[in-house]
């Protein structure tokens, strides 16, 4: 099929101008279909043809640039097309290839995988992770990304192979920087922790025994010396919690979200009658989650609820769940103090603390944000000073 742009008669401007959209709107359709081969092109020489089957040129000549391994297949497996990175992958000649299968670049476990995923490669596409042969008997690892495609009647994959050697050995390198991190960093927090333990011991005895041979001004040191020791102790202790998140695997099940909060409740004289309410809304949805994350998680969000209150008031949660597609979002209303606008993203990073006059490490709602990311959730929150907050997490649902 040609198309080539006829002169509208003359016409009101506008509707001249809807014609012309009309015509631009047909056109557009048409390529998209597949119904055009060719466009004829008005310009200052005179009218050009420009072929849209040239246009696979250019798509051909950066498929032979790119420094991923690139083919095309039938639906039976034969190889239609690869370019000269996948051929020199595969340690053999292109001529070779073309016509073969992709049956011996795999073992024998991982063909039987890439089969299956070519089986989910549907117009979406799929990934997975394989060990890649070589006909000289060479392995390296790879990810293959595969594609369904329907092209004049013929039904394929296109498929990308990309090396991740280098990936793998730069993962490996960062396990074992995190390793000696970790080993390093339980190291020193003990050896910190030793002497801030004994620290705070020896201002208890001197508080405990001496408070009729010292003056108010010395008591007031020691007690300052107490609160400091134990100030840094609880931020050690945050900050050891904080690296154990972003190390540690964080394996998903179906969790019972309420399940979790009642018990959190019964455990914590702070968060039951006559020190708090909290109201828990019935059962909520399954979702997916490592339990003693989300555990870890709403702790935190009921201990800031009922530690940021005004004085003399009583602290009051409300905790509802409500369903949002795949996911559920739990929502925990107080009757706090609230957080200005402008600081609702920044109360979830590292060492941000508001209310001075609260205790706290500032690492808390770190904590939690980067808990819940490993969760594959989303947090946030709705304040507005005097008026309380609503903090909410976001977890999968189970369907």
């Amino acid at each position: 099929m040609h198309m080539k742009g006829t002169a509208t008669s003359q016409q009101p401007p506008a509707q001249g101008l809807k014609a012309r959209l009309d015509e631009a709107e047909a056109t557009l359709r048409a390529i998209y279909r597949g119904e055009v081969d060719a466009l004829v092109v008005h310009g200052p020489e005179g009218e050009q043809v420009y072929t849209l089957k040239g246009a696979e040129t250019p798509y051909r000549l950066l498929l032979e640039a790119m420094n991923e391994g690139a083919l095309t297949t039938s639906t039976d497996g034969t190889i239609l097309y690869c370019n000269t990175r996948f051929a020199a992958m595969a340690r053999r000649p292109m001529e070779q290839i073309v016509g073969s299968t992709c049956r011996p670049y795999f073992a024998t476990e991982d063909y039987a995988a890439f089969q299956k995923l070519l089986k989910k490669a549907g117009a979406e596409g799929a990934k997975g992770e394989f060990v890649f042969k070589a006909v000289d008997g060479s392995s390296l690892p790879v990810e293959v990304s595969a594609r369904g495609f329907e092209l004049d009647g013929m039904e394929g994959f296109s498929i990308l192979v990309s090396d991740v050697t280098e990936l793998k050995r730069s993962s490996a390198k960062l396990q074992e920087v995190v390793g000696e991190l970790e080993h390093f960093s339980y190291t020193i927090t003990h050896d910190m922790r030793a002497p801030l333990r004994a620290m705070k011991g020896f201002g208890e005895l001197l508080q405990r025994h001496y408070q009729d041979r010292v003056d108010g001004e010395g008591l007031d040191f020691i007690r300052r010396i107490i609160e400091s020791a134990g100030r840094m102790d609880n931020l050690i202790t945050d900050a050891l919690n904080y690296t154990r998140v972003l190390r540690q695997q964080m394996d998903l099940k179906p969790v019972n979200a309420a399940g979790v909060l009642r018990s959190i409740v019964e455990s914590y004289p702070q968060f039951q009658p006559p020190r708090a309410e909290v109201r828990i809304e019935n059962d909520f949805p399954l979702v997916l989650a490592n339990e003693a994350g989300m555990t870890q998680c709403f702790s935190n969000i009921l201990g800031n609820a009922v530690k940021f209150v005004e004085p003399n008031k009583l602290p009051r949660v409300h905790v509802w769940a409500e369903t949002r597609d795949h996911a559920v979002r739990f929502w925990f209303e107080d009757n706090g103090i609230g957080i200005p606008k402008r600081y609702h993203d920044l109360i979830f990073v590292m060492f941000q603390r508001l209310s001075k006059g609260y205790e706290g490490t500032g690492i808390g709602l770190a904590l939690v944000r980067k808990t819940v990311e490993r969760m594959k959730g989303k947090v946030g929150v709705e304040s507005e000073v005097g008026q309380g907050s609503r903090f909410w997490i976001e977890l999968q649902r189970c369907d």
